[in-house]
């Protein structure tokens, strides 16, 4: 029969388990949380709606994990579970019942987290030593010091492993695809474009990209690497080939020194056909837009020359193409190269291929050659590698191609965004100019293939974190 009544000698309460029953029925298992029930057998008290059961005669409590009421509990009664263990004044070891860190040779009672204690004796928390630890959480110790080493993990280290690094003597994250410095991470020292991060030969660097013009505000005095370019020339008017457009012009700075002001960057727009690509101004500077192409050869004898530019057009059948004019301000290596001439002068007349940053347009041998953009300068302050940026590229400036009589053939823009060139008897137009490369357009042959405009320039800067 049930009663109520103290609980056995000997016994204190561990753990208690309360269940408001749902529906009748006669095994519960676990609390109205869904916590289950644990006891050890013969150590376990029993209540329905407050009145103590008599085991076995009431309920079951044989297995450690259920209690089995005899008797249909009704629903709505509460069930409650009090798990018990041993308790005797002889396991008190030590005069002190003290907290983890407090030293001398007194021991502290630890909760072991199965339902059992033991004794532990304190220790001084400043000399225990912690051997390659991993943390899984918030480190809540006074200290943590590592020791300088060299990158761990391997190739492919944990995303938040942490280092000191003993060559640079920097605390370094890994961001899941590279290792960059924990003081800075991420905190750039200029606003203005676009910024991202990248490590390159162990060396972090923040990078801010202008695409449009806008301002670059450093928040302090320090050095920066620089790339300028221009817009690209377009190709020149048709009225039979004309000569492709000149890529705009490039500049380069290294340990550039910058400080706390305002930097107005303005970035060229490419040249629509037959005209000169717009200049892109930073610093002080300009990089020069290029040169349109020499125009078709119904136009007059002065407007066939490919026109000047940080990288000259180039030019119509035995005319020139035009001049580089882009200088190395104080600071700065400028690039840009002349326009090729057109070929012979014969029934097919071919045009030259617009100035590259590093090379000149292709003046073509015969009259079925071609004449190709010149090749752009290669630089990598975007993101220090060779996999593509977000424009697309590593190499700008490339000059745009020149017209053809021909059919099939077609003149290739110079590697760094500049245009394919068109022709007269076939069905290919000029190609634009990439954008954001400083490309030159390429030439159309005929009004119904016409030239193309030139790409927009871009700002990239760069320094170290």
């Amino acid at each position: 029969m049930s009663y109520i009544g103290a609980e056995p000698d000997g016994m204190g309460k561990a753990q208690r388990w309360t269940y408001t029953t749902v529906g009748t029925g006669t095994v519960v298992s676990a609390d109205d949380s869904g916590v289950p029930i644990g006891y050890t057998v013969g150590q376990v008290s029993v209540y329905l709606n407050g009145v103590k059961q008599v085991i076995p005669t009431d309920v079951v409590a044989s297995n450690g994990s259920t209690i089995t009421f005899t008797s249909s509990y009704a629903s709505g009664d509460v069930v409650e579970v009090v798990a018990l263990s041993i308790f005797s004044a002889t396991t008190v070891e030590g005069a002190d019942i003290i907290s983890t860190g407090v030293t001398g040779t007194s021991k502290y009672l630890r909760v072991d987290g199965d339902g059992t204690s033991s004794w532990q004796t304190a220790t001084d928390a400043t000399k225990a030593p912690i051997a390659s630890p991993t943390f899984t959480g918030v480190a809540t110790a006074p200290s943590l010091v590592l020791t300088p080493g060299s990158a761990p993990g391997g190739g492919s280290p944990a995303e938040g492993t942490i280092y000191y690094d003993s060559t640079s003597n920097l605390v370094k994250v890994y961001n899941n695809s590279t290792w960059v410095n924990l003081t800075n991470t991420y905190q750039p020292i200029a606003s203005g474009g676009i910024i991202t991060i990248y490590s390159s030969g162990g060396v972090n660097y923040m990078v801010h990209t202008f695409l449009t013009s806008s301002t670059f505000t450093p928040t302090s005095s320090g050095t920066v690497d620089i790339l300028m370019v221009a817009g690209g020339g377009g190709g020149g008017l048709v009225g039979n080939v004309s000569g492709g457009g000149g890529a705009g012009g490039v500049l380069v700075a290294t340990g550039f020194t910058t400080t706390t002001q305002d930097y107005t960057v303005t970035v060229g727009l490419g040249g629509a056909t037959n005209t000169n690509g717009g200049n892109t101004t930073a610093f002080g500077v300009t990089a020069l837009g290029g040169g349109t192409g020499g125009q078709g050869d119904s136009y007059a004898a002065t407007e066939r020359v490919g026109f000047a530019g940080g990288s000259g057009g180039g030019g119509n059948y035995d005319y020139a193409g035009g001049a580089a004019t882009q200088t190395s301000p104080t600071g700065f290596t400028g690039y840009g190269s002349a326009g090729g001439a057109g070929g012979p002068d014969s029934v097919w007349y071919p045009a030259g291929g617009g100035g590259g940053a590093s090379a000149v347009g292709t003046t073509p041998a015969t009259t079925t050659s071609e004449g190709h953009g010149g090749a752009g300068l290669a630089n990598y302050f975007r993101d220090g590698n060779t996999s593509g940026t977000t424009a697309g590229i590593h190499i700008f400036g490339g000059g745009g191609g020149g017209a053809l009589w021909a059919t099939t053939n077609y003149s290739s823009g110079g590697s760094g965004g500049g245009g394919t060139g068109g022709n007269y008897n076939g069905s290919l137009a000029g190609v634009s100019g990439t954008a954001n490369s400083g490309g030159g357009g390429g030439a159309g042959g005929v009004a119904a293939h016409p030239s193309a405009a030139g790409g927009s320039g871009i700002v990239i800067i760069r320094y170290t974190i």
